[in-house]
């Protein structure tokens, strides 16, 4: 939509010069969406979502990456007012670290889909060393416990344990 563009255009040069993405209320009236969830309600005062229109920001953490940009792409536009327009499904893909040579099968809309609905890859990687650090030493000490109950029963022998002999270790 050629509305959208120009919206895309104030909002990625407000970027560029001010160093943050414009909420809303920054807008001018005339670039403000004929939609209810950009007006003021009426009760409270309030913008339900000031940042309907967000610039991923050159050289700052970007937000989420969520399912949703399938949808439209205005909470994901490019930081260069020169290109006027939302993220690639490769610069998303980006941004949650999955490495450029990842194919994503589908249409556009079906590949930005499995973008916003993955687990970023480095997250994942990172999160799968913790948890297999943490069943490791959870390993660890079962057999420590095992080897202590092993090592008592071998040396006290109840009526009900029978006397376990020593295995040699092979070499």
């Amino acid at each position: 939509m050629a509305s959208d563009l120009a919206r895309y255009l104030f909002a990625a040069s407000f970027a560029q010069s001010q160093g943050y993405s414009p909420r809303l209320d920054c807008f001018p009236p005339k670039l403000l969406p004929n939609h209810k969830n950009a007006a003021s309600n009426s009760t409270t005062g309030v913008i339900p979502f000031k940042d309907r229109f967000r610039v991923q920001c050159a050289g700052e953490p970007s937000t989420t990456v969520v399912a949703h940009i399938a949808k439209d792409g205005h909470y994901y536009i490019h930081y260069d007012p020169t290109q006027c327009r939302s993220l690639t499904v490769r610069e998303a893909a980006r941004l949650q670290t999955f490495p450029d040579n990842y194919f994503f099968a589908g249409n556009r809309t079906e590949q930005y889909t499995q973008v916003g609905n993955a687990v970023p890859p480095l997250l994942a990687n990172k999160l799968a060393k913790v948890v297999r650090g943490l069943l490791a030493e959870l390993n660890r000490e079962q057999r420590r416990k095992r080897a202590a109950l092993e090592k008592d029963a071998a040396t006290q022998p109840g009526e009900d344990a029978p006397r376990r002999k020593s295995v040699p270790a092979i070499a």
